[in-house]
């Protein structure tokens, strides 16, 4: 269903508006562990440089994958891809189920902590977030991805093989 005021617009950016909505200085992300305090000012402001960086990087509506850590960055890109309108899929941060999932569906980049071995084949640099590298291969799946996917989650399925769930803009916005 629509929101009032949501016709007309991507459905994408009817969900990262909502997070990033409060311009203010309040705090949007507290990250101790980090020492890290980000206002939603900020959090707007390094959200949007952060996507503008991803498109180019990618290219055009490409899959991304991401390989959080328990830090900030892992949240700034998240919400960046969301508003770069970039689909994502979050994989764990371990190398082996990594590169199964990287033969398997070529993403256009993977972003993953600078610690995080990277499959054979992909040429990693660091990003422009700290503790973080995109790595792109030189051979990438072609092919197009509906409109409205926006998010993928791995899950362990009955046979320990990794598979995919599917989440449309819409999914994520009936949360946001």
């Amino acid at each position: 269903r629509h929101r009032p005021g949501d016709r007309g617009r991507r459905k994408h950016d009817v969900v990262i508006d909502a997070v990033l909505k409060h311009r203010d200085d309040r705090p949007a992300l507290i990250a101790p562990a980090q020492d890290v305090r980000i206002t939603y000012a900020e959090l707007g402001r390094r959200v949007e440089e952060l996507a503008d960086w991803l498109r180019q990087t990618v290219g055009g509506r490409r899959l991304v994958f991401l390989a959080p850590g328990p830090d900030v960055e892992s949240v700034l890109f998240y919400l960046a891809c969301l508003r770069a309108g970039l689909p994502l899929c979050l994989t764990e941060p371990q190398s082996e189920p990594l590169a199964r999932l990287c033969a398997a569906y070529g993403p256009a980049l993977v972003l993953a902590p600078d610690t995080l071995a990277l499959p054979g084949g992909w040429d990693s640099r660091p990003s422009t977030l700290r503790g973080y590298v995109a790595a792109r291969a030189a051979h990438t799946a072609e092919g197009s991805l509906h409109p409205d996917l926006a998010l993928l989650l791995t899950t362990s399925g009955s046979t320990g093989s990794p598979k995919l769930v599917r989440l449309t803009a819409g999914n994520l916005g009936a949360n946001a």
